[in-house]
């Protein structure tokens, strides 16, 4: 019976342990299937960046940043390594010229004395506006500039202190980086920064070197650099391939990627570049225009990325082994109970523990099973929440950039209601709203009446290398008037636009439509866009009625778009937080007129690539990014009605990793349940195990003599009821333990019925030792005293006699008669006797030396010792008192011989003849003593 139950418990924990294992691997597997389908999702967000991401030119930027990077403040030692890196990387066609901040220890290649001059001394004109402001650059240094990098370079427009971009040097294409590494840490005045305050003590602190590196398209471009380097595009890739789709087969079969190498040639069959799953991997490819001439040249670029490591894996294995783990020790608690404790034996604490823990396991592994599932979907969770306070925060920018665009607008209709009041003269107003209307980029307005008479009002005066470019625009804005005056039926009868004003409107309606300009003339108290002469600003148009509601006055204001979003991007860049920055922001600039920041992004050049592309195409992406041992997720977009592009980081270890609320709570519950299960077992311990407990301490004490523990009767059941019985064995011991001390070892044999009690013959040795004087010492001495030296006396004598296997049969006084019974395994009765005496003697020399020191008076002893047959058995009165007692002629003859020993002078043992025969044998050595009696005797020498 108790077999067959306890091999149904074992089936019903196997199958319940197998049911919970089917189970979490359901759950695992929807949780990796959410996973997967969540990145599969963000690596396809940046798919549309693919073709910039995998560009040749990109790639080198990176190469080459990612070799200047590590070296900080240049001087002889760093300008050489970083000169030996760049023609590492690039080969022997590279040109450069790397400089040390001061400008007085530099390397170079591909110059000659003149062009090295040339750029050094640009460099310190560069350094120079850096640090003091715009400075004049010699006739020979810009025809310089326009020779190596075309006429349109213009060094007041170098927005970044380093600019790296694809164009031509000196009628070469390739790769071109030229200006002043900083920092990351720099800051930057992204608005007008030659024409504000200069960082000059920032500049000179973070300032690391200067550099022109051109780099020939052929040392990159071709596929053998590529391949060697194309892992550096994505920091998240383990794998990028590179070639025909043929070669991409070969390699993704040689890399394990056998169904991927399958699936690659069905997806780009339908398409130039696409995403699919395999496995554990998702695959992105996109054609590559490395080299390509024919359709059969086309190459691919296949990047590799792994699905993050499911946190669900982790989990669910630990739960699956405290689901086995328990799963074991049920089993061989249950064995090892069927086998009667065979292997090992458990208290009756751990045997209740195992109940309990059995009990409570099923509701302990299913809030075990909801904890880690919530665990898994708030791994989800984080990294979903992280990507959606990244686009919180782009979208804030949006929300903040039109927040500004109202101030503005406010900003332009209260100075309008002031013009229109008259209160004052348009230009003491426009004096006094200088301040007002620069901080909101208001460059100029124009006022115009029914008479065709415009007036300009300028609020910024342009800059010199502008002022042409700035009359262009004056007399483009006046025909745009004019157009809507025109347009709107505000001018008077007589007023006629004349006809070179008539064919310039007509050209430019030509260029930016006919119907945007009706636009714009018809559209009024609205911010407008007008994009011409190579900038963009925004109109606002507002008319003057009379008091007949008849229109008076035109007033058109132009606002600096440019200006405005930059001051506006410079200001969201300074509230966030200083270490890796929070935002990176590009305008839609191109070349070297791109417009970084912050400072962090311009040695970063895969970033500035995709925003670069943001720009250019629009959309966004989510993704990952590693450096230095740091994780960041990335989330880029370009801005709504801004002409720039965002990308938001977030550090992956320092966003919330915390469980969720529901998870804590089935923890909590958990280790609740884990708390009662112990107050109840110690409750058990307390109330059954306890009384158990101290019953077998208290049997051990009582097993080594001590009879004087009792139990506390707590409670009237079962183990109350032990308790009692054990007080009352306890007293009833103790009681024995008593009249024990007053019979002898033969005594109590023969009562407990292991000796017959009929008289009985048996040869053994009797040993007499009585004290010298005793009479004389009871009347001198105090009965304390004499007392104590009996105890004292008595001890030793039992101590000595028990060592040799002997029993005091009884007291006599001041004398002691011990018996020496054959025993198996021991030496002789007389033998042990003898040596009994012996130490019997020694030991009383030694208490004797201790009485002496504690000045108490010594004694002396004897000890006679005789062997032969021994009568014992029960004499007295047969119904009452009666003692079991050892006569006969032996025992006569022992005291006897101790009679002899105040006779002798040596040890003062004396043994009869038979004695002296045994002892002869176990070599004690003896001398006869000469006596007047008729008994013999031996002292023992």
């Amino acid at each position: 019976m108790k077999r067959s139950i306890s091999l149904s418990v074992i089936a019903a924990i196997i199958l319940l342990a197998v049911a919970f294992l089917l189970i979490i691997g359901l759950q695992e597997q929807r949780l990796q299937s959410l996973n997967r389908s969540a990145f599969v999702a963000e690596v396809r967000s940046w798919l549309p960046l693919m073709p910039a991401l995998i560009n040749a030119d990109n790639l080198a930027a990176i190469k080459l940043l990612n070799g200047l990077r590590p070296h900080g403040r240049l001087d002889r030692k760093t300008i050489d390594l970083t000169a030996s890196t760049v023609r590492e990387s690039f080969g022997d066609e590279v040109r450069y010229l790397i400089a040390d901040p001061d400008l007085k220890v530099f390397a170079d290649s591909g110059f000659s004395q003149d062009e090295k001059a040339g750029w050094l001394q640009f460099m310190h004109i560069y350094k120079m506006m850096n640090m003091y402001g715009r400075q004049v650059i010699p006739d020979n240094i810009r025809e310089m500039l326009t020779a190596n990098l075309g006429t349109a370079f213009n060094a007041i427009y170098i927005y970044n202190y380093l600019m790296v971009y694809q164009g031509y040097f000196a009628d070469r294409a390739g790769l071109i980086l030229f200006g002043s590494r900083m920092a990351d840490q720099m800051p930057k005045n992204v608005m007008s920064r030659f024409n504000r305050d200069p960082l000059k003590e920032p500049f000179e602190k973070n300032l690391c070197g200067h550099y022109l590196i051109f780099i020939p398209e052929t040392a990159y471009a071709n596929l053998e650099w590529y391949r060697r380097n194309q892992r550096l595009m994505l920091s998240s890739a383990s794998n990028v391939f590179t070639g025909s789709l043929t070669e991409l087969q070969k390699m993704l079969v040689q890399a394990g990627f056998s169904a991927a190498a399958e699936q690659l040639v069905v997806e780009a069959a339908a398409r130039p570049n696409g995403i699919f799953a395999v496995a554990g991997q998702v695959f992105s490819f996109c054609t590559n225009k490395l080299n390509e001439k024919t359709a059969a040249d086309k190459l691919y670029t296949v990047i590799v990325t792994d699905i993050p490591g499911d946190k669900s894996v982790v989990s669910s294995d630990i739960l699956k082994g405290i689901i086995i783990i328990s799963l074991l020790l049920i089993v061989v608690l249950c064995l090892n109970n069927l086998e009667n404790q065979r292997w090992f034996s458990l208290s009756i604490s751990w045997h209740f523990a195992w109940l309990a823990a059995a009990a409570c396991l099923l509701p302990i592994l299913a809030l075990l099973f909801q904890a880690f599932s919530q665990v898994q979907v708030q791994a989800f969770k984080n990294r979903s929440d992280a990507f959606d306070r990244l686009e919180d925060r782009i979208t804030s920018l949006e929300r903040d950039y039109q927040k500004r665009l109202s101030e503005m607008f406010l900003t332009l209709q209260l100075f309008h209601e002031r013009c229109v009041a008259g209160e004052k003269p348009i230009e003491e107003l426009c004096e006094e709203s200088i301040p007002m209307l620069r901080q909101h980029s208001i460059r100029e307005f124009y006022v115009c009446d029914r008479n065709s008479d415009i007036k300009l009002y300028r609020i910024s005066s342009p800059q010199q290398e502008n002022f042409e470019r700035a009359k262009e625009g004056a007399r483009l804005m006046r025909l745009l008037v004019q157009f809507i005056q025109h347009n709107v039926k505000f001018v008077s009868e007589g007023a006629r636009m004349s006809v070179g004003d008539g064919l310039i409107i007509e050209s430019v309606a030509e260029v930016i439509g006919r119907e945007s300009l009706y636009h714009y003339a018809l559209q009024h108290n609205r911010l407008l866009t007008f994009k011409a002469l190579h900038g963009a600003i925004w109109l606002v148009n507002f008319f003057q009625y009379d008091e007949n509601g008849v229109p008076v006055k035109f007033f058109v204001y132009a606002v600096s778009r440019a200006p405005y979003q930059e001051r506006m991007v410079e200001s969201w860049v300074n509230s966030c937080a200083t270490g890796t920055p929070q935002l990176l922001l590009a305008n839609q600039n191109t070349s070297y007129r791109e417009i970084l920041t912050p400072v962090w992004l311009e040695n970063r050049p895969e970033f500035s690539r995709l925003l670069r592309h943001l720009n250019f195409a629009g959309g966004g992406f989510k993704s990952e990014y590693s450096e230095a041992g740091q994780n960041f997720l990335i989330a880029g977009r370009s801005l709504d009605d801004i002409d720039w592009s965002v990308i938001a980081l977030e550090n992956m270890d320092d966003n919330g990793q915390g469980l969720s609320r529901t998870a804590v709570l089935l923890f909590a519950a958990i280790a609740f349940l884990v708390i009662i299960i112990t107050v109840i077992s110690r409750y058990f311990a307390s109330i059954f195990l306890l009384p158990v407990r101290q019953l077998s301490s208290s049997v051990a004490a009582m097993a080594e003599g001590n009879y004087d523990l009792r139990l506390e009767v707590t409670t009237d059941d079962e183990i109350g009821q032990l308790c009692h019985n054990f007080n009352s064995m306890a007293a009833g011991l103790k009681e024995k333990e008593y009249l024990n001390r007053f019979l002898s070892d033969i005594a109590r044999e023969a009562i407990s019925g292991r000796v017959s009690p009929r008289a009985t013959r048996v040869e053994g040795a009797v040993l007499f030792s009585d004290i010298r004087n005793f009479t004389t010492m009871t009347e001198q001495k105090e009965p304390e005293e004499i007392v104590q030296m009996l105890n004292e006396f008595m001890t030793e004598a039992e101590t000595v006699v028990v060592k040799h296997g002997g029993t005091i049969e009884k007291f006599i006084g001041d004398a002691i008669m011990v018996v020496f019974l054959p025993a198996l395994g021991s030496a002789a009765p007389t033998v042990r006797a003898v040596r009994a005496a012996e130490e019997l003697l020694a030991a009383i020399s030694l208490m004797n030396d201790r009485r002496e020191k504690q000045g108490l008076f010594t004694i002396n002893i004897g000890a006679g010792i005789a062997t032969g047959s021994l009568l014992m058995g029960t004499i007295g009165n047969q119904q009452g008192r009666r003692d079991y007692s050892v006569t006969g002629k032996t025992v006569l003859r022992a005291a006897a011989m101790e009679k002899f020993t105040r006779q002798v002078t040596g040890k003062k043992i004396v043994i009869c003849p038979s004695s002296a025969e045994i002892a002869a044998t176990a070599e004690i050595r003896v001398r006869k003593l000469s006596l007047a009696d008729s008994e013999d005797g031996y002292e023992v020498l």
